[in-house]
């Protein structure tokens, strides 16, 4: 797509920290697309479960959900639908997480009557601010999604990296939980990180003292978070779910 390709030479551009959400018999990919010259924007595309498991790459034409001259990414789906609204998260401050639900995924399609960028009436992400970062801790500077959450009975675990103004290219994963029944609500956010680079391959590399996961699943009891470290190996941390639930609840917001 030109929103993904390369405009400056040798330089980054392309489709970045894609997030996979299941909804029904779709799968969908929230990702940040850039073409190395303008702000990046929020991508999605999907592919029906079918044609997945059975590796047919048949995945929808791209759209783009947020508007342009926004620099807005790290953005994720909920795995299931709020009073017939699709949720989605973004970051299109640059530093605090927002959210915005999407009552048909249709206006964002090629072949609607109100797609494309410049014709009145299409609809782009936008919402309200879900979390931002906080003054005199280790997510001081930024905050931005780790992956979808995750449905648990305590409620929604969302997982997100956060960056202080102390260390500026140091993340750190953090753990919060939103309220099942309306995500809007944020009951508890951890006050230190659960994961920061400490191994070699996590502190030097492409990006020095960074750990950045994109994905993370339930197996059983165990929480299983596949990350990026210093971009440039993938690692894969565990954690057992009760504990890391127990540990949120004694937490403030």
């Amino acid at each position: 797509m030109d929103f993904e390709s390369k405009l400056v030479p040798g330089g980054n551009s392309g489709c970045e920290d894609p997030r996979l959400t299941k909804i029904g018999d779709t799968l969908f990919m929230c990702y940040t697309a850039f073409d190395g010259k303008n702000p990046p924007r929020v991508a999605l595309t999907s592919i029906p479960m079918r044609d997945f498991l059975k590796k047919r790459w048949k995945w929808e034409k791209p759209v783009l959900l947020s508007p342009p001259g926004l620099d807005d990414k790290d953005a994720a789906l909920f795995p299931k639908k709020f009073k017939k609204a699709y949720a989605i998260l973004h970051r299109p401050s640059g530093i605090s997480t927002w959210i915005d639900f999407i009552d048909d995924m249709r206006v964002f399609s090629p072949n609607s009557p109100v797609s494309g960028e410049g014709i009145s009436g299409r609809r782009w992400i936008n919402g309200i601010v879900l979390m931002t970062p906080r003054t005199g801790r280790w997510d001081s500077k930024r905050i931005g999604i780790a992956g979808p959450p995750i449905e648990t009975e305590a409620g929604w675990l969302l997982l997100y990296h956060g960056i202080s103004k102390k260390e500026d290219n140091h993340y750190h994963v953090r753990a919060s939980l939103l309220d099942s029944k309306n995500p809007t609500r944020v009951i508890a956010r951890t006050k230190y990180a659960i994961l920061e680079s400490e191994m070699p391959y996590e502190k030097f590399g492409q990006v020095p003292n960074v750990v950045f996961p994109c994905g993370s699943v339930v197996l059983g009891d165990t929480l299983f978070v596949y990350y990026g470290g210093a971009d440039t190996v993938v690692g894969v941390a565990t954690v057992k779910l009760k504990i890391l639930l127990r540990r949120l609840l004694k937490e403030t917001p």
